[in-house]
């Protein structure tokens, strides 16, 4: 077993993000996760997986999200990673151990709805809730950004505003998938490395992440597992727990998808 467990409570998500690896699934009908049964599985691996990551489709869609991360927070380090739907009113219902990840595709209104294919009320209750995140003292909230491969970002601009905003993590995770914009993409990432070279280095076993401190806050910097070899791959990579009770490798999103149909 993987020392990471990922665990997907639902595959049901508000948004339907451009290139998040959820559009890869099809499915007839949306899945939850049988919140016994899910816990019954993950209470019952041996050994214990040093992280518990739980995911979606949106984690607080699920109506007893807080009670499976809750459990799962006894066991093993528990993160959620979610696009900010519902978290103010359910963080009181959560163990202040329970870290939030948040995936941020923009700041700026007009590519949030285009990345996100919402509208503006989608919108307006994210940057609500992102706005949120500096009075969650007792907390660790973090920020997942996919680095862009269409457009030039000003990646140290959007940095000091997550700052601002309480952010104590930001990470920045290489694109999975066809690269729209080579050069615009290989840019990106150049701007990335160009803040994070000038920072102090944290050292970490784990060779798909790069970390380290900038001012009060830490950066990441997330290579795809698919850049190592497979025993590598194996020894850090996630994983997968299904809403249907399936388990199997992370990297292997055929058969994620092959699992989701045959339900």
């Amino acid at each position: 077993m993987s020392k990471n467990l990922r665990v997907v409570v639902c595959d049901f998500c508000n948004y339907k993000c451009v290139g998040c690896f959820n559009e890869w699934f099809i499915s007839k009908c949306s899945i939850f996760a049988d919140t016994e049964k899910i816990i019954n599985i993950v209470t019952a691996i041996d050994p214990i997986p040093q992280t518990i990551k739980i995911t979606g489709g949106e984690p607080f869609l699920h109506k007893d999200i807080c009670k499976i991360a809750n459990t799962f927070s006894e066991i093993s380090k528990t993160t959620i990673t979610t696009n900010s739907t519902n978290l103010n009113k359910n963080l009181q219902y959560l163990n202040s151990s329970i870290d939030i990840t948040i995936s941020i595709k923009s700041l700026e209104r007009l590519r949030f709805k285009n990345l996100c294919r919402v509208g503006d009320d989608e919108y307006n209750k994210f940057i609500q809730e992102v706005n949120l995140v500096k009075y969650y003292n007792n907390r660790n909230v973090y920020a997942n950004i996919v680095i862009s491969d269409d457009i030039y970002i000003d990646y140290h601009k959007e940095l000091l505003c997550l700052i601002e905003k309480g952010f104590k993590k930001v990470r920045y995770i290489q694109k999975l998938g066809k690269i729209q914009k080579p050069a615009v993409y290989e840019e990106n990432i150049h701007r990335i490395m160009d803040i994070l070279k000038c920072q102090e280095s944290i050292v970490n076993d784990d060779p798909t992440i790069y970390s380290c401190r900038y001012c009060s806050i830490i950066l990441e910097y997330i290579i795809q597992f698919t850049e190592f070899e497979k025993n590598v791959r194996e020894k850090f990579d996630f994983i997968w727990l299904y809403p249907n009770g399936v388990i199997s490798q992370g990297y292997d999103f055929g058969v994620f998808k092959q699992d989701w149909q045959n339900e």
